[in-house]
Order: structure tokens, then C-alpha cells, then sequence
């Protein structure tokens, strides 16, 4: 992988992350300035799904290059 497209990666990943915590900042927003009657689990599967494949995106590519036995030639 191209140590540019590595960091535009990352940039991607931190992007994905800070939408997963956005999602509660949305959710307190309808909850109690709106007042709708929302829960939790309404929210939480957009939370998990942005925050692990952020993090996923962070740090897959060099879990995957461990495992996987890849190593980069610099």
C-alpha cells in the first residue's frame, strides 16, 4: 500500500469514528430538545457499525500484513 493512500485511509477511519459519536450527540438532540419518543437501540447499530469499521480501517491493515505474513518493502 502507498504511504499516501495510507494516510488517506486513517483520515477516513477518524472520520467514520467521530460520525459514530455523533450519532449520541443526534440522539440526545431528538430525544430532548424534540421530545420524540426514541431509544437507544435505535441508534446504537449506526453507532457500532461507523466506530468498528473505523477502527477496523485504522488498524486492519497492519493486523492484516501480520497475520497474513506481508511485510512492506520500504
Amino acid at each position: 500500500m502507498l504511504k499516501g493512500s495510507n494516510q488517506q485511509m486513517k483520515r477516513f477511519a477518524m472520520v467514520l469514528f467521530y460520525i459514530g459519536g455523533f450519532v449520541w450527540f443526534v440522539f440526545a438532540v431528538v430525544k430532548y430538545l424534540f421530545g420524540w419518543d426514541v431509544t437507544i437501540l435505535q441508534f446504537l447499530p449506526y453507532h457500532l457499525v461507523a466506530v468498528i469499521s473505523g477502527i477496523l480501517l485504522k488498524y486492519g491493515a497492519c493486523l492484516y500484513e501480520r497475520l497474513s505474513g506481508r511485510r512492506k518493502h520500504d
